[in-house]
């Protein structure tokens, strides 16, 4: 029997707290038919039903982490929330030259964040700055799409003519209408899996910069300030968050300091 419309209370509450325990991601019951539409493909792939796949999953970390790809929005652009990239160029012109400098961006989604910050990099400091960028994200799927650096040209939307003539080589024949990371971008960026959960972060101290933009809404408040003071943790002092505009940084005043909207230093 096909009972589409109402997946059963105790189940889903079962999926999510499973989900909250290996991904922090918080699903409330308003989300639980959008939950419902994600897993879809799987039962159907798998040719099973809600009960024995919840079994699955709590048995094999393998398809465990095929629902959380399922389950994690990446919506993503280059120079989403701009304003935040023109902050992070006057701070690299004021205060980095030639020194070293680490930027973690933590939720790397399909690249174009990171790919955004080395623009910004290559941009405020000139070519070949001495600049180290991690980019993680606990989808090892859009990973995969982040390392080629290849994208079609209805994503580059954020990008002037001038920054995708610079930064990007446009395909031709059957790469026609896609564009191409130039390997100068690529060089200042590494991806790793990494879940924002799983503490302590396996990144070495004295992190500069963090970049942890739209996903700390997915995560409940105890959730969330474990996650901000793991990356306090990594940071050096004087070092700068950047979250999500919509993401408040008040709760996490006794750790950061305002430096505008969503951005604060390190304490």
């Amino acid at each position: 029997s096909d009972d589409s419309s109402s997946m059963n209370e105790a189940l889903f509450s079962e999926f999510s707290s499973l989900i909250r325990q290996s991904s922090g991601i918080f699903l409330t019951d308003r989300k639980k038919s959008l939950f419902k539409g994600r897993i879809q493909y799987r039962l159907r792939t798998l040719e099973m039903d809600e009960v024995s796949y919840l079994d699955l999953v709590k048995d094999d970390q393998e398809e465990r982490r095929q629902l959380l790809e399922a389950i994690s929005t990446n919506v993503t652009s280059f120079f989403r929330e701009a304003e935040q990239f023109s902050i992070l160029a006057k701070m690299l012109k004021e205060s980095y030259g030639s020194q070293s400098l680490r930027i973690w961006c933590c939720a790397s989604s399909s690249g174009e964040e990171p790919y955004t910050i080395a623009i910004t990099c290559l941009e405020a400091l000139g070519p070949h700055p001495n600049v180290k960028i991690l980019a993680t994200d606990i989808n090892t799927k859009v990973l995969t799409v982040a390392k080629k650096g290849i994208y079609h040209r209805d994503r580059m939307d954020g990008l002037s003519h001038e920054r995708l003539r610079r930064f990007f080589d446009r395909g031709e024949g059957r790469a026609k209408g896609y564009y191409r990371a130039k390997a100068s971008l690529r060089e200042l960026v590494r991806f790793a899996p990494l879940n924002l959960v799983e503490q302590p972060y396996p990144i070495r101290k004295g992190v500069d910069i963090v970049f942890c933009r739209n996903v700390l809404y997915y995560f409940e408040p105890a959730m969330r300030e474990k996650v901000v003071s793991g990356l306090h943790d990594v940071m050096r002092p004087g070092g700068v968050l950047f979250t999500a505009m919509s993401e408040s940084q008040q709760p996490f005043r006794n750790l950061f300091q305002s430096l505008g909207p969503s951005v604060g230093e390190r304490r």
